[in-house]
């Protein structure tokens, strides 16, 4: 990737993970006793809807405790809760920024799988992997929704109430990301600093913002501009208290 991409800051090392809007969000590698008493509590004693179904807090709990633990201390790593993809239009509940966009959509038995359609859709032209953690109730119905690159994870309620997640599909590199959904990732201003770095002048910088998007998808190879992405999105702050340009 061309150093000039990356502007100021270019090198730096990453020293935050977020947790997003539930409970965990620091500013610094992970509070390990604060993870730990979050990931170690018991699970919910109300299951919902019918006997042994398991709840979207119960799937979250073992989502962290089996998947998101991995990148305790991973300065390099970013963990975003509810990010918005295609301006919005779907957002997907974990996503994990490392070396690639990885994301999270988590089916509880009690939710339905009417919107999975269109978020596979969605999904599919932005993240490099996706995997579904979907409750063993959906899991037949939902597989069949799902693209092969996508990975699976089903998740069953053991004989003491807890719930643990087991592999079903194991995931792959997705071979369509769509260079202009993977650009609409960044603000306007992040979008503005890349092509400003690139050369491109200001002028150009004035358009309409899916001019810019357009500008940022054709200005590097697809790698390239994934990379970027990822690196913008780690650098990014405020990410309570700014929202995506209107």
């Amino acid at each position: 990737m061309p150093p000039a991409i990356l502007g100021r800051g270019q090198g730096q090392k990453i020293e935050r993970i977020t947790l997003g809007r539930d409970r965990l969000a620091n500013s610094g590698p992970l509070n390990h006793d604060s993870l730990e008493d979050f990931l170690n509590a018991p699970p919910s004693e109300s299951r919902g809807s019918g006997e042994g179904a398991v709840r979207d807090l119960d799937v979250r709990r073992a989502l962290r405790r089996e998947v998101l633990r991995r990148h305790e201390g991973e300065f390099d790593t970013l963990v975003i809760h509810e990010l918005g993809l295609r301006h919005g239009i779907a957002r997907v509940d974990v996503a994990v920024v490392n070396g690639s966009l990885h994301g999270y959509e988590l089916k509880s038995d009690s939710d339905t799988l009417e919107r999975l359609p269109s978020q596979v859709r969605i999904y599919s032209a932005v993240l490099d992997k996706a995997t579904l953690v979907v409750g063993e109730r959906h899991a037949a119905k939902a597989l069949p929704l799902l693209p092969k690159w996508w990975g699976v994870k089903i998740a069953t309620e053991g004989p003491r109430g807890g719930v643990s997640l087991q592999d079903e599909e194991r995931g792959q590199m997705n071979p369509s990301v769509d260079a202009v959904a993977i650009s609409e990732l960044l603000w306007r201003a992040e979008v503005s600093e890349v092509l400003r770095n690139l050369g491109h002048s200001e002028k150009t910088l004035l358009k309409a913002r899916a001019h810019l998007y357009q500008e940022l998808s054709e200005a590097m190879p697809l790698d390239d501009l994934r990379a970027t992405i990822r690196l913008m999105l780690k650098r990014r702050e405020n990410w309570r208290d700014q929202q995506p340009p209107a």
